[in-house]
């Protein structure tokens, strides 16, 4: 049975956030839409200068993408949530909106392989170093910190060796050095495990994985404080353009409205797995 916190988070994922139109439609509503008429040329102008709330292009916000990014912030724990074209970019707008030529970054060797090739070889072409350690051990972190050491990145559990990295001692260490803490959440879901309440930084997802969780879409997020994402990400992410389709996130939002049910009966399934498999005579060892 889910607990009862779980059960409040489930009604605002199936509920929050819907941008209702005059239809007073039950479900949310899909605006495919690339942009947005005006009352006024005035108004038109303010909201573009950012005067006057409201939507204005599509590659910049959307109502059907606005729904999908505050539910997943709800279900993550964190302030503010961005919805990202995949999860690959995800990672690599997460870095790179925070990073500049001369930074330093700190991995986790247990990455997923795609995750591996954005640290190690796509973010270093851009005057980027990067130290890669055992993540498991937290001395080796500290030992890795320099005084341009501008990111921890890592993946907990990692996929698919599940190597686990002690996410409050990393959070506490990155916060007495005044690091930023990335970490991709992908495997085990915001469901399982909210890195915000260890104190990370910037979490990232992909739609593809538990959130649609029926191989239907493509789609990322990237979750933040509401000052990261106004600051950095935004900008970062309007002009480079990687916005999500509001046909996706209209997918992903019907998703997360079982993301719990799925999650939790997936874990039950997988634990009946690796009890037969760890008594198995002809298996020698199980991760």
């Amino acid at each position: 049975m889910l607990t009862r916190d779980l059960k409040g988070k489930n009604s605002k994922l199936i509920r929050g956030a819907l941008n209702k139109t005059q239809f007073r439609e039950q479900s949310e509503s899909l605006f495919l839409t690339s942009g947005f008429t005006y009352q006024t040329a005035e108004q038109a102008e303010a909201i573009f200068k950012g005067d006057e709330t409201g939507f204005q292009y599509t590659r910049y916000a959307n109502p059907t993408i606005d729904t999908f990014e505050k539910r997943m912030a709800v279900i993550d724990g964190s302030e503010s949530c961005c919805g990202i074209a995949n999860g690959r970019f995800a990672v690599f707008a997460a870095l790179m909106g925070k990073l500049q030529a001369g930074d330093h970054v700190i991995s986790a060797t247990a990455l997923f392989r795609s995750c591996r090739e954005v640290i190690k070889n796509i973010i270093t072409r851009y005057g980027i170093e990067v130290s890669f350690v055992d993540g498991k051990n937290i001395k080796n972190c500290e030992k890795e910190i320099k005084p341009n050491t501008k990111i921890f990145f890592f993946e907990t559990p990692s996929n698919p060796c599940l190597e686990l990295v002690d996410m409050e001692a990393v959070c506490k260490l990155a916060k007495k050095n005044n690091i930023k803490v990335v970490v991709d959440n992908i495997l085990v879901s915001p469901v399982l495990q909210n890195p915000s309440k260890f104190g990370a930084d910037i979490i990232i997802y992909s739609g593809t994985k538990h959130i649609d969780g029926q191989g239907r879409t493509m789609g990322g997020a990237i979750l933040s404080s509401e000052k990261f994402r106004e600051e950095i990400l935004t900008p970062f992410l309007r002009h480079t353009g990687p916005c999500i389709s509001p046909f996706n996130a209209w997918v992903l939002t019907k998703g997360l409205e079982t993301v719990s049910l799925r999650v939790v009966e997936q874990s039950k399934t997988a634990e009946k797995v690796v009890e037969f498999l760890s008594e198995h005579s002809k298996v020698e060892a199980v991760n």
